[in-house]
């Protein structure tokens, strides 16, 4: 990955980093911090950044996740205002307007005032066997667009029932909206991922909220790119590299990066590929695991900084160890995977307890590595580290296998599509999951489908 930088942006700080190899072949961390704020834009400073880099960067990776939290963590009870998140419609495709929950149903005060820009059912969508219930009344959509020019706003959420199973109904409503309203932003829901309906709808509508402001900033960091010669690529939650569009259609893919940064940038200092990483965090440490790169992921998120509002993103898993069950790690519970040890440091107690932590594992762990550097370096790193991927879910009506089969095709060309889309350089494309789950356990039927794609580095750029 010689000529990649992974940099990580707070919004007070703007951290560059990368790896050098020294002249006995040890990889070393080496990065560049700067602050960024209004009297430094982010554009200008990354550029500034990049031009300390030697060797001169050809491709930068960025970590924009805090900011995007920042933003989120404002409209918290006892956080700071103004908020660049914007109002959002939303039209909800359903065969029926009777719901147990409204769009908006659920979120935290501050934030659902925030975002809550009115809603408009639409009589549609499809059934369980893949059925259109009744056409489109493109009135509805009609009347989405005065709603959301009366509210002010940003963007508009369209949002199927059974969209994972036709996604032309969210395509036909986003088609009608553009026509009518060419300079409309549009989020569609089933682009989020995911298996249940309101958890992808609330995902939309948390990226529609933040296209505008989201877009800007991209805008200004492709600036800063360019001026220094270097690409640009964005990393998701997940650990997923991500193309700079694909980032900007879906900003909540960027959310709540930096616990999986870390570990991923972790595991690239110490150099092992596949691991379990080990983070202390004062009084508790965070498990994960990396495979072969691959940051082990789930789809559901509930967060803390959301009031636990669940929503649909793809993001790296973590286990909290408290107490007696960190000391408790030993080589058998690891299966003999590499560790990895590090911290993200908060006060003397924590590197404290970091200190007593190593000294404990290290002999029941007598492999484990040790890596100690600042969490900002750690998440630039992993930005650095990580591989375009693409994981598509997806269910489908068949009439048997020979349907199957087209289907899973159809996905993994999809996939691979996007993977490439993402990667900056020649890569080769690894299909890490492909397969497909009958619903009714009949080879006719409705059936639930995935694909997870992985591009690995051809070259040594």
């Amino acid at each position: 990955m010689s000529g990649t930088v992974g940099v990580t942006i707070s919004p007070r700080t703007m951290t560059v980093a990368t790896l050098c190899t020294t002249e006995d072949g040890t990889c070393v961390p080496s990065s560049v911090v700067r602050a960024v704020g209004p009297d430094e834009p982010v554009g200008a400073g990354l550029a500034a950044a990049l031009d300390e880099m030697q060797p001169a960067p050809s491709r930068v990776v960025a970590d924009i996740g805090p900011v995007l939290d920042h933003w989120v963590t404002q409209l918290s009870p006892g956080g700071a205002s103004p908020s660049p998140i914007g109002k959002v419609t939303v039209v909800r495709v359903s065969p029926t307007p009777v719901t147990v929950a409204t769009p908006f149903d659920g979120w935290p005060e501050r934030l659902g005032h925030q975002v809550d820009g009115g809603w408009v059912h639409l009589a549609g969508g499809v059934d369980l066997h893949g059925g259109r219930v009744i056409p489109e009344d493109t009135s509805a959509i009609d009347d989405a667009i005065r709603l959301a020019e009366r509210r002010g706003s940003a963007a508009i959420c369209v949002s199927g029932m059974g969209a994972l199973l036709d996604s032309e109904v969210e395509h036909r409503v986003a088609e009608h909206l553009l026509r009518a309203a060419p300079g409309c932003r549009v989020v569609l829901a089933h682009e989020t991922g995911g298996r249940r309906f309101l958890e992808r709808e609330r995902s939309a509508i948390l990226a529609a909220s933040l296209l505008p402001a989201t877009s800007a900033l991209l805008d200004d960091l492709e600036t800063g790119a360019a001026r220094a010669g270097c690409s640009l690529s964005l990393v998701g939650a997940d650990g997923a590299r991500l193309g700079v569009e694909d980032a900007r259609a879906l900003p909540t893919r960027l959310l709540g990066s930096t616990n999986g940064l870390v570990a991923q940038g972790a595991a690239a200092v110490a150099g092992v590929p596949t691991a379990v990483i080990v983070v202390w965090v004062g009084d508790h440490a965070r498990l994960l695991t990396i495979e072969q790169g691959v940051l082990r992921a789930r789809t559901m998120r509930r967060s803390a900084r959301l009031g636990d509002l669940r929503f649909s993103q793809r993001h790296a898993v973590e286990s909290i160890l408290k107490g007696p069950a960190v000391a408790a790690l030993t080589r058998d519970l690891v299966d003999d995977r590499p560790v990895v040890l590090t911290q993200v440091p908060t006060d003397d107690d924590a590197a404290d307890g970091f200190q007593a932590l190593t000294s404990t594992l290290a002999a029941q762990l007598p492999h484990a590595h040790m890596v100690r550097q600042e969490a900002a370096t750690l998440a630039a790193l992993g930005a650095r580290a990580s591989l375009p991927q693409s994981e598509i879910v997806r269910y489908a009506v068949v009439s048997g296998r020979d349907e199957v089969e087209q289907v899973r095709h159809f996905l993994l060309q999809i996939a691979q599509g996007r993977v490439l889309a993402a990667a900056d350089g020649p890569v080769e494309l690894r299909t890490i999951a492909d397969h497909y789950s009958p619903l009714s356990f009949l080879t006719a039927g409705p059936v639930l489908l995935r694909a997870h794609v992985v591009g690995f580095p051809t070259d040594a750029g």
